[in-house]
């Protein structure tokens, strides 16, 4: 195809041809040509779309704040109310092999005032730093996610402590129970105040919401990080219903191109790398044994750098130290000396070892240190 140039071009002047952009040097006496883009900036911002690593809980089925995998979890208050969360295996539209799944065990067709329900998504402010809110040059973005539960209006909402944006979306009754794609266009925020540092932003998809929460405005940035939803929000937990999400993305739309890029199907080593960011399984350390001769002080390395310098630490089960000699039960743990690269435990073991001597923690499947900076 012939391209019809400007015969005396300005240094500066731009020629559009599909998708690409001639510009003019006068200094160079030539056009450079550049693309546009045609997609939103593929890198999808959420860690785990595809909901592949869970290592915390698997498939087990779990109620309250509970996370069926990382970096997503449920967030429920819809007493008397019942519900129940679980990662099942069923592929989706896009070939993913896992899905999070919300089932109503008992129904609440009439919610108090600060009653809620949904899927809720971690995102670091690290990782959405392009998206410039609060600037002059902010970014729209782009929420595209697998859908599955009964007609009705719900809501899409991304919201940090101060600053909420709910998004509704409707399945209709051709779509209830059906595998349905919902994409939502978040309109740049030019005022608020945003910290795109190490701080949590997260993302709602929310199934039911009390009126303490279900005033926002909606399409609209709130100056409030309390609601998750606008008046128009369903009761999701009405009557016995089931509500699934899958293959979620989030994309940085600095060009308004108005389209997501295609999906991309994380792998498990990936995922899970990237997860222990925020939280892991701390299984083994080595260290000494203090001249308390019952004490123990063992560290190791974290996986990769975590989020905070101090995560919060519990344990799990029955993890016990060895000294070589004796395997000798934890009695007691002392709050953790840590930093962003290594994780640091004085433990109390039932039974002494002499002054000294090392000490090695021994982990096991349901014996171990949660370690958590989400």
């Amino acid at each position: 195809m012939a391209i019809n140039f400007p015969s005396s071009p300005t240094n500066g002047q731009t020629l559009t041809v599909g998708n690409v952009v001639y510009t003019w040097s006068s200094a160079k006496g030539a056009w450079s040509a550049s693309l546009i883009s045609t997609t939103a900036r593929s890198n999808n911002r959420i860690v785990n779309p595809s909901m592949i690593s869970s290592q915390e809980n698997g498939n087990t089925i779990g109620t309250g704040v509970y996370f069926p995998a990382d970096q997503f979890a449920m967030s429920p208050s819809i007493a008397p109310g019942g519900v129940n969360i679980q990662r099942v295996q069923l592929l989706t539209p896009r070939g993913s092999r896992d899905r999070l799944r919300i089932t109503i065990t008992t129904a609440n067709a009439s919610l108090a005032v600060g009653s809620y329900l949904g899927f809720v998504m971690y995102i670091e402010g690290n990782f959405v730093a392009d998206l410039a809110y609060a600037t002059s040059y902010a970014a729209q973005a782009i929420l595209r996610f697998g859908f599955k539960g009964p007609a009705g209006t719900y809501h899409a909402t991304y919201r940090t402590a101060s600053r909420s944006y709910p998004a509704p979306f409707t399945i209709s009754a051709g779509q209830a129970n059906t595998d349905t794609e919902q994409t939502i266009f978040i309109s740049p925020d030019a005022g608020g105040t945003w910290a795109f540092d190490n701080t949590i932003h997260t993302i709602w998809i929310t199934l039911a919401a009390g009126t303490s929460f279900n005033t926002g405005t909606a399409n609209a940035w709130n100056a409030s990080g309390t609601p998750i939803a606008s008046p128009s929000q369903s009761n999701g937990a009405a009557a016995l219903n089931t509500f699934e999400l899958f293959d979620v993305g989030f994309y940085v739309d600095p060009d308004y191109t108005g389209r997501a890029p295609d999906w991309v199907q994380d792998d498990q080593l990936t995922a899970t790398m990237q997860s222990q960011r925020y939280w892991y399984k701390f299984m083994g350390g080595a260290g000494l044994f203090s001249a308390t001769t019952s004490a123990v002080r063992v560290g190791m390395p974290h996986p990769v750098s975590m989020r905070i310098a101090n995560p919060t630490t519990s344990w799990t089960g029955s993890p016990t130290v060895h000294d070589g000699t004796t395997t000798r039960a934890i009695s007691a743990v002392a709050n953790g000396y840590h930093n962003i690269l290594m994780s640091d435990f004085n433990f109390t073991t039932a039974a002494a070892a002499a002054a000294g001597r090392a000490g090695i923690l021994v982990g096991a499947a349901l014996s171990y240190m949660p370690v958590s900076a989400r």
